[in-house]
């Protein structure tokens, strides 16, 4: 298949595709979204989990329809109907109208993919409706899941190195480094996946936490190594934090929340940090010193900086700047 496909998707499904193009930092060295290489790596590994989704239909139907249709003739025409039907969902009624069109040419190297769907799984679906549906089950996934279909390649060396104990070599820009990878680590909040390893020069180690899209330029090498039992505990520790805190400026702080305030700790989860102790309604942090400000700030009187004087005074001057502002308009 050579032609160039266009494919006319719902405004949500649209806009989510150049949200993930740049949030993965998928692009050319310009800077402008590399969005051939992005579709086609979409279809590259998409293409057996909705064969998978479809199938798992297909069986759900016929089980439903066995119970009421003896005819195998009879049974497989309404089938088939139903399966067309349902290939032709389309999710958002007003997408034909907004005209919301990504169109993109088959990359040569994975040629073969789009001629097996072409001779295989379309039946009597159109290629344009049968990539509409392959990109609305791709949309569907949370955002951290979706980071790992697009990074599958790098996910699975990234793997198969921790599972070896093998190191990578990872060159970030004009930087190269030797990573022991530990562990691949979600956020809490379902958005993005890090990889998270140490550095090791003669005595000295690092912790080390990079997003999984900083490890595209990467290959497994022959050097095998070995965590002692310090630093697992040392990466372990570190972990609980998550992995937007590993190299972060660490503080304790405590905070005091009213009544309220733990109901908004307990519903806000972007962000949110994990207390190493808590006492009544005092929450005790060990975490960036940034991250708690950014989290709190939200919090207005239902939240109380105790310590750290700096966090406190930070804050203080944060709610002193917008009263004033409002005092004065």
């Amino acid at each position: 298949m050579q032609e160039k496909i266009k494919v006319n998707l719902s405004y949500n499904v649209y806009n989510l595709l150049q949200k993930d193009m740049e949030d993965f930092k998928y692009q050319i060295k310009d800077g402008t979204p590399n969005k051939n290489a992005f579709y086609n790596t979409i279809v590259k590994n998409m293409v057996e989990i909705h064969k998978k989704e479809s199938e798992i239909v297909r069986e759900k139907l016929s089980n439903i329809l066995n119970n009421h249709i003896k005819s195998n003739k009879v049974f497989n025409e309404v089938l088939e109907s139903i399966e067309a039907l349902y290939n032709y969902r389309i999710e958002d009624k007003t997408n034909r109208s907004h005209g919301y069109y990504i169109s993109f040419r088959p990359s040569k190297k994975i040629e073969y993919i789009y001629d097996e769907i072409e001779q295989y799984e379309l039946k009597d679906n159109t290629i344009s409706n049968y990539f509409r549906n392959l990109f609305n089950d791709y949309a569907r996934l949370p955002q951290d899941e979706r980071e790992r279909i697009i990074f599958k390649d790098e996910l699975k060396t990234v793997e198969q190195a921790i599972k070896n104990n093998k190191i990578l070599n990872i060159k970030l820009n004009n930087y190269n480094m030797e990573l022991m990878p530990y562990v691949i680590v979600r956020t809490n909040d379902e958005l993005y996946n890090y990889v998270i390893g140490g550095l090791k020069k003669g005595e000295t180690f690092r912790l080390v936490s990079l997003h999984l899209y900083k490890c595209t330029n990467m290959i497994k090498s022959k050097k095998t190594f070995e965590f002692n039992n310090d630093e697992i505990k040392t990466i372990e520790q570190a972990i609980t934090h998550g992995p937007r805190e590993i190299e972060r400026r660490t503080v304790i702080a405590k905070i005091k929340l009213t009544k309220n305030g733990i109901k908004k700790y307990k519903s806000m989860y972007l962000n949110r940090p994990i207390p190493i102790e808590i006492n009544d309604d005092i929450y005790t942090f060990n975490c960036s010193h940034d991250n708690l400000f950014l989290y709190f700030s939200r919090f207005g009187i239902d939240a109380e900086i105790l310590e750290p004087d700096n966090l406190r005074g930070q804050i203080i001057a944060f709610h002193r700047k917008a009263y004033n502002k409002y005092k004065n308009s």
